[in-house]
C-alpha cells in the first residue's frame, strides 16, 4: 500500500488518502475523522506552519566623521553707559493734600481766634466807658451839694431825665428768641446782619452753657439752631457774680447792644441782665 492510501473501516479495502467516499462500499469519511494509514506505511506528518524566512540585518554603514567646526572668534564686549537710578519722590499726593489740609485749619483757627478776640475787646472797652461815666455822674451831685437848693433841684431833674431815658430805651428793644435770631443768621448773614446789627435787642433762650473767654469776661451760651452753633452773649466782668448764678437749662433773656457773627453763629456783646 503506498504512502497516499488508507484504509476504510467498513470493508478494510484501501482507497486513496484524499478520498471522501469508499470507492468498495460507499463508507462516507466523514471530516474529523483521520485516516488510517496502511500497515507499514510511514504515518503522515502535520503540515506544519511555513517558517519565516530569516530577517538578515542590514549592513551598519559607517557614518562619515564630520570635520570639525572652525573656532567661532569671541564677541566683541561693548560695555554699556552708566545711568543713575531714577530718583524717589520725597513726598506723594497724599502726604501733600494733608499738609495743605493742616495749613488751612491752621489759618481757620487763627480767623476764629481773632474774631473772639475782637468781641471780647469790644464789650471791655464798653464797659470801661459806662463806668467811667458812672464815676462822672456819681461826682456830680457830691460836687454841688454845696451850693444849695437849686442846685439839688437840678440833680432831681437830672435823675427824672435818666429815668425817662432808661424808660426809652427800653421800649426801644427788640425782642427776639436766641432760636429765632441763630436761624436769620443761618439762612442769611446779611440780611440778619442789616436786620438786628445796631440795635438794642432783648434775646430770650435757654441756657446751654456758662463760660469765660480769654479775658474772663463771663459768656451765656443760649439755644440755637444745633448744639455746635450756639447763640453767644458776652458780658463784663462786673456781671460775673450775678453770672455766676446761672445754670444749664435757665430760661432768661440778655439786653445786648452789639451782635455780630463767627460762622454763622451770632455772637452778642455790650450785654447786661435787665432787672
Amino acid at each position: 500500500m503506498d504512502a497516499d492510501e488508507k484504509i476504510c473501516p467498513r470493508c478494510a479495502e484501501t482507497v486513496k488518502m484524499a478520498a471522501k467516499v469508499c470507492k468498495h462500499c460507499g463508507y462516507e469519511f466523514p471530516a474529523s475523522e483521520q485516516p488510517v494509514p496502511a500497515p507499514g506505511s510511514p504515518a503522515p506528518q502535520p503540515a506544519s506552519a511555513p517558517q519565516p524566512a530569516p530577517v538578515q540585518p542590514a549592513p551598519i554603514q559607517p557614518t562619515p566623521a564630520q570635520p570639525p567646526a572652525p573656532a567661532q572668534p569671541p564677541m566683541p564686549v561693548t560695555p554699556r553707559p552708566y545711568s543713575p537710578p531714577p530718583q524717589q519722590m520725597t513726598s506723594d499726593p497724599p502726604a501733600k493734600g494733608r499738609t495743605l489740609f493742616i495749613v488751612l485749619a491752621a489759618i481757620l483757627g487763627v480767623i476764629v481766634v481773632l474774631a473772639i478776640i475782637g468781641l471780647a475787646v469790644g464789650p471791655q472797652d464798653g464797659g470801661d466807658a459806662k463806668q467811667a461815666v458812672n464815676a462822672g455822674t456819681s461826682t456830680s451831685p457830691g460836687s454841688s451839694s454845696g451850693t444849695g437848693s437849686g442846685d439839688t433841684g437840678d440833680a432831681g431833674q437830672g435823675a427824672a431825665q435818666g429815668d425817662n431815658s432808661g424808660g426809652s430805651e427800653q421800649a426801644d428793644a427788640t425782642a427776639v428768641s436766641s432760636v429765632e435770631l441763630a436761624r436769620a443768621y443761618n439762612a442769611n448773614e446779611v440780611n440778619a446782619q442789616n436786620t438786628y446789627g445796631g440795635k438794642t435787642l432783648d434775646v430770650t433762650g435757654t441756657i446751654t452753657g456758662v463760660k469765660l473767654d480769654i479775658f474772663n469776661n463771663p459768656v451765656v451760651e443760649m439755644e440755637g439752631v444745633n448744639e455746635f452753633l450756639p447763640v453767644q452773649a458776652t458780658f463784663d466782668q462786673s456781671y460775673s457774680q450775678k453770672v455766676s448764678a446761672l445754670s444749664k437749662g435757665q430760661e432768661i433773656t440778655v439786653r445786648c447792644t452789639s451782635i455780630t457773627e463767627v460762622i454763622s453763629a451770632p455772637m452778642l456783646s455790650e450785654c447786661s441782665l435787665p432787672e
